[in-house]
């Protein structure tokens, strides 16, 4: 059980956020300082500063847990970005975005979700997709304490670009409140202090989190109004793969967009799935999730387009692949996008 404390003004809240969030005593959670039953005694002062109210802090929206870690720890080294660190774990980059009639969106992304990684537990296969969960809780915080603010943490990577579209149909109505932090060209120290520009927040070290938060700035109405019409567009039932092509500009692929690349992977002989995905992931650039292009070999295999021996859906490291005798040769490649 969580004892919940009573409302104070919120200068002494903000004063007790900055004072105690490194104290175990204390949860920062939802909307809600708590304490837990068995923690060591509070501090003799706190009682003036406990407070029930995020009023006067910050929503912190970033995507992927290892980031929001890495926040967190900025958050330690810098009282002004005191607030509430909320990860969305869902990566928009791939997969359907597009809802049949009745179907929830949560749904239809845990759904997806599971059918790539069929068996492994994680945060993005429960029975629906937080994310949605995770904005509307965003939104009820701005719409219970008028000097809140939400800040959306987007790096150069198609997975934080159509976060931040999806985010912006919950958050939008909310004028001068809802802020975003591009890091798009910057550039930034890395654990050694070689200057390098990252395309992901869990590549840059806590320290530098600090220097970055001076990049906050409203998202203008006028941004509003022309950004809420790509959603519509980055969503429809062709969009499958997502690709940013700089700034904030997305481009869509159908599900068939690699097929190429994996089926020229086997045209010098058979290969194990899991080093094919991997060749084209991690040494060729591919944008996209391994566990993405797994699924689609065995929709390949199932199509007749490539053999497939084994279960990649047990093992995909013992998987075999080869072409069939009769494929015919395919000579073109995919851009990385």
């Amino acid at each position: 059980m969580w004892t919940d404390f009573p409302e104070i003004p919120k200068k002494e809240m903000t004063l007790f956020v900055n004072k105690y969030q490194k104290n175990d005593a204390f949860i920062f959670q939802n909307t809600a300082v708590r304490r837990l039953p068995a923690s060591p005694a509070k501090p003799p002062d706190a009682d003036k500063f406990l407070a029930v109210t995020f009023a006067a802090m910050i929503v912190h929206l970033i995507g992927g847990n290892s980031a929001a870690s890495r926040l967190r720890e900025a958050i330690a080294l810098q009282a002004g970005l005191a607030g509430q660190v909320v990860a969305l774990p869902d990566r928009l980059h791939h997969g359907p975005l597009h809802r049949a009639e009745g179907q929830s969106f949560g749904k239809l992304r845990a759904d997806y979700w599971r059918a790539i990684r069929p068996g492994q537990a994680t945060e993005e296969t429960p029975g629906e997709s937080l994310q949605e969960e995770r904005l509307l809780e965003a939104v009820n915080i701005l719409q219970k304490f008028p000097e809140s603010q939400v800040w959306f943490w987007m790096a150069p990577n198609a997975a934080d670009v159509v976060a931040y579209y999806n985010s912006l149909r919950y958050l939008g109505r909310h004028a001068g409140r809802f802020y975003i932090l591009n890091i798009a060209g910057l550039p930034f120290l890395d654990e050694s202090g070689k200057v390098f520009f990252p395309n992901a927040f869990d590549l840059i070290p806590p320290r530098e989190f600090v220097k970055s938060h001076r990049l906050a700035r409203p998202v203008t109405p006028a941004e509003t109004e022309l950004d809420s019409e790509v959603w519509a567009h980055i969503s429809g039932k062709d969009s499958f793969y997502r690709f940013l092509q700089g700034g904030k500009k997305i481009t869509i692929e159908a599900e068939t967009y690699f097929d190429r690349d994996l089926l020229n992977q086997l045209h010098s002989g058979p290969m194990k799935a899991a080093r094919l995905v991997g060749q084209l992931v991690q040494k060729q650039g591919l944008p996209t999730d391994e566990a993405a292009l797994l699924f689609r070999i065995q929709k390949l295999s199932a199509e007749g387009k490539l053999i497939l021996k084994g279960d990649l859906q047990k093992s995909p490291r013992e998987g075999e692949l080869r072409l069939p005798e009769a494929n015919p040769a395919f000579s073109e490649n995919h851009p990385a996008g």
